[in-house]
């Protein structure tokens, strides 16, 4: 496993006092939007997306990291990950256990 000393978004954001500046959020939000498109073209969903799970290196590599909860196909019906940064279309899936989304959520 690679050890990653920036430690996570999460973390930056609170040592900042819940201010980064504009450049480090569009660094931030690039690289993950880079990885969520090779996850999507690897069909991977990966259903618990948050700050605590997109890690810097001490370079400033940003990694998506814990794929525990992560479903390989197109569609998925899993209601796991963090209720707080739930897609309302997973939340669907608790009350119609036939509903199902894509990796758009």
């Amino acid at each position: 496993m690679e050890f990653l000393s920036g430690g996570s978004v999460a973390d930056l954001i609170e040592t900042k006092n819940y201010s980064l500046g504009e450049h480090w959020i569009a660094y931030i939000c690039k690289e993950v939007l880079l990885g969520l498109t090779y996850l999507q073209e690897m069909n991977v969903i990966h259903h618990d997306l948050k700050g605590l799970n997109i890690m810097l290196t001490s370079s400033a590599q940003v990694k998506i990291i814990d794929f525990g909860l992560a479903t390989v196909g197109s569609k998925s019906n899993s209601t796991a990950g963090t209720i707080n940064w739930m897609a309302p279309e997973v939340f669907a899936c608790i009350e119609d256990n036939t509903a199902q989304y894509d990796f758009k959520v």
